[in-house]
C-alpha cells in the first residue's frame, strides 16, 4: 500500500473511531439522564420537603430532569402535593446545589380562588373557567420568601403585609367567544375593574382576560389593576383587548 493510500486510510480510520465514541457517548448519556429511573432524586425531594415543613409528608410525582446536557448537570423538577391533599399542587426544583418549592404560593392561590369564586360567578357567569396564581419561588422577585419561609405557612395576609410587592399574583379569567363587539369588550372592562377591588393592591397584580386561544396565540387582555381604573372613555376599554404569543 502507497504512503498516501495509507495515510487516507488512517485518517479515516481516526473519523470512524472518533464518530463511534461521539455515538457512544450520546447513548451512555441517554441512558443515564432520560432512561433512568429517578426514585432516589424523588426520595429525595419528598424529604426535602419534610424536613422543610415540620415533618409533613408530601408525595412527589416522577421528576424531570431539565437543563441537562454533555458537561451541565442540569435540575430535577417535579409536581408535589401534600400526602392529605391532592388539590394543592406546586412545583418542587432540585439539584445538588439547590432546592426551591412553590408550596406556600399554591396555599395562597387555593385560598385566594376559593375567596374570588363567589363574585366571579355573579359577574361572568357560573362555572367561569379562571385560576389564581400566587407565587412563592422560583423568581428572583419572590427569593426573600423562599429564603424566609419554613415549618408553618403565614397566612396571605400575614405574607401580603410582610412582602407586599414582592409577591406576584396573578388572576386569569378565561371565556372563549370569538370577534367580541365593543359592547361586549366594555362590559367585561367593567367586570373586571369592579373584580380588582376584591384583590389585594399591595402586591404585584396582573389580571388578564382571554376569549380566543389557539396552539400559539391567545386574544384578550392583560393589564394591572391600576391601569384597568384609569380607563374611563368607552373607547380606551374596547383598545385594551389585543392577541399576543403563548409563552411570551
Amino acid at each position: 500500500m502507497g504512503v498516501v493510500k495509507l495515510g487516507k486510510h488512517i485518517k479515516k480510520h481516526r473519523a470512524l473511531v472518533v464518530i463511534l465514541i461521539i455515538i457512544l457517548a450520546v447513548v451512555i448519556f441517554a441512558r443515564t439522564c432520560i432512561w433512568r429511573d429517578y426514585t432516589k432524586e424523588q426520595i429525595e425531594m419528598a424529604k426535602y420537603l419534610k424536613d422543610k415543613y415540620n415533618g409533613q409528608e408530601f408525595v412527589v410525582e416522577k421528576p424531570e430532569l431539565k437543563g441537562a446536557m454533555l458537561g451541565i448537570e442540569g435540575y430535577f423538577s417535579a409536581t408535589a402535593y401534600p400526602a392529605n391533599n391532592s388539590k394543592i399542587r406546586f412545583t418542587v426544583m432540585y439539584s445538588p446545589s439547590d432546592r426551591y418549592d412553590g408550596y406556600a404560593g399554591a396555599i395562597w392561590s387555593n385560598e385566594e380562588s376559593e375567596r374570588l369564586k363567589p363574585e366571579i360567578y355573579r359577574l361572568f357567569g357560573k362555572g367561569t373557567d379562571y385560576t389564581v396564581e400566587i407565587k412563592s419561588a422560583m423568581t428572583l422577585q419572590t427569593a426573600k420568601i423562599d429564603m424566609d419561609i419554613r415549618g408553618k405557612i403565614p397566612t396571605f395576609k400575614d405574607a401580603v403585609k410582610k412582602y407586599g410587592k414582592q409577591i406576584p399574583y396573578g388572576l386569569t379569567i378565561k371565556r372563549l367567544k370569538k370577534n367580541l363587539s365593543d359592547d361586549e369588550k366594555e362590559d367585561i372592562v367593567n367586570k373586571l375593574i369592579e373584580i380588582s377591588s376584591l384583590l389585594p393592591d399591595e402586591t404585584d397584580i396582573t389580571i388578564t382576560y382571554i376569549s380566543e386561544t389557539s396552539e400559539k396565540r391567545e386574544y384578550g387582555l392583560i393589564e394591572s389593576p391600576d391601569d384597568l381604573r384609569k380607563l374611563n372613555s368607552r373607547e380606551d376599554k374596547v383598545k385594551k383587548f389585543r392577541e399576543w404569543e403563548i409563552g411570551l
